[in-house]
């Protein structure tokens, strides 16, 4: 781990990567989780997708929250007392049949999932080097999504909703003791030549080019699951597919841990926003199983390429704590408002319809981030 930067021991970077599992465990369940609401609990697809959108939006209010707590608190404690909320809300949430109650607990998973994250992400911050932290934690997050996605579709399968939430809340339970790892970090000391709060231009712009990257992500995932049964897939084979290509996903973590911004920030995010829009179009306009499966695991590559450039961007226009966890908050407010997009989007038109609608949303988000002034962020390599 030497090249990721002192002050990084590998039991932190594991603390780290386990809160990232947790935060985006909901959001990497939700295609599967959305189809078996379908299915199980007859409702409709604006309905599914409010589900999805309203625990995202729980998840990133609580992020915020805690954002305002970076360097008060110990990171350790904090996303323990995370873990312990969601935990309930998953075992909750597989005992109701109504919709309603439902959202109420999937409300209580999204705080808890949300109070994760951002320990991890005022931890990963705080180092000498964000990008390649949060890089390497996400690839150590998607061995795991690897290993559970798969299995995830034969529950849902076999037990439905149900006996999803079941499983996730006792996974949360196995993977929590790692979160002790994370007692080392309490926020951040300021790296040389950045500021202490980020200036107001450079903060809209970051966080619009989140914003409109997340809601079209949001709502191209939000209905994967329902774009491989178009592709002519069964059920288990689109979670099958889906959780292979969270390999690639690793990859483009890995990728971006190891480039950091050798070749100019704002170069690569433009390029993985292109291939961002190739995977929406290759997912649901060209019906085929081959295409399907390609979009899909282009889309996981280029998500997890950019998402910690997109939060390392912020950990370099301010100390390293608030601005960070502000974007990573955003990331979950803006992602969970997708499937709700979505849901309208597909019943009022069709999956080709939310394809081309996340499309026009990346230009939008390459125009922002093209607006951020990155000169006064000095490199920390």
């Amino acid at each position: 781990m030497n090249g990721i930067g002192p002050g990084v021991p590998a039991k932190l970077l594991i603390g780290v990567g386990v809160s990232a599992f947790l935060s985006v465990l909901s959001l990497n369940s939700l295609p599967l989780l959305t189809g078996a609401l379908l299915d199980h609990l007859n409702v409709n697809e604006a309905q599914a997708g409010a589900v999805g959108t309203i625990e995202m939006l729980s998840v990133s209010l609580a992020a915020f929250v805690a954002a305002s707590w970076a360097g008060k608190i110990s990171c350790a404690k904090l996303a323990l007392a995370g873990a312990v909320i969601a935990t309930a809300g998953q075992f909750f949430s597989a005992y109701t049949g109504h919709l309603h109650v439902l959202i109420a607990l999937r409300i209580i998973a999204g705080a808890g999932f949300g109070l994760a994250y951002a320990a991890g992400t005022i931890v990963a911050a705080s180092t000498i080097n964000p990008d390649r932290v949060l890089g390497y934690a996400n690839a150590i997050a998607l061995i795991a999504v690897v290993l559970y996605l798969p299995g995830l579709g034969l529950i849902i399968a076999s037990s439905g909703y149900k006996g999803a939430y079941l499983a996730l809340g006792a996974l949360i339970i196995c993977l929590a003791p790692a979160l002790l790892w994370l007692r080392n970090g309490k926020g951040a000391k300021a790296r040389p030549g950045t500021r202490a709060v980020a200036p107001l231009k450079p903060l809209v712009g970051l966080l619009s080019s989140i914003a409109f990257f997340n809601i079209g992500a949001g709502a191209v995932w939000g209905f994967s699951e329902r774009m491989g049964l178009q592709a002519g897939f069964s059920v288990d084979e689109t979670g099958f597919i889906i959780a292979i290509g969270a390999v690639s996903g690793m990859a483009g973590s890995l990728f971006a841990g190891w480039l950091g911004d050798k070749w100019g920030r704002k170069q690569t995010v433009v390029v993985a926003l292109v291939a961002s829009g190739l995977a929406y179009l290759l997912m649901a306009t060209i019906h085929g199983g081959l295409a399907y499966a390609a979009g899909i695991n282009i889309y996981w590559a280029a998500y997890m390429f950019l998402f910690p450039l997109f939060i390392g961007t912020g950990a370099v226009l301010d100390n390293g704590g608030p601005t960070a966890t502000l974007a990573a908050a955003t990331t979950f407010l803006t992602i969970g408002v997708g499937p709700a997009c979505g849901g309208l989007i597909a019943s009022w038109f069709s999956y080709s319809a939310i394809s081309w609608f996340a499309c026009a949303l990346c230009a939008l988000s390459a125009i922002s981030f093209l607006s951020i002034d990155l000169k006064a962020a000095r490199p920390w390599r």
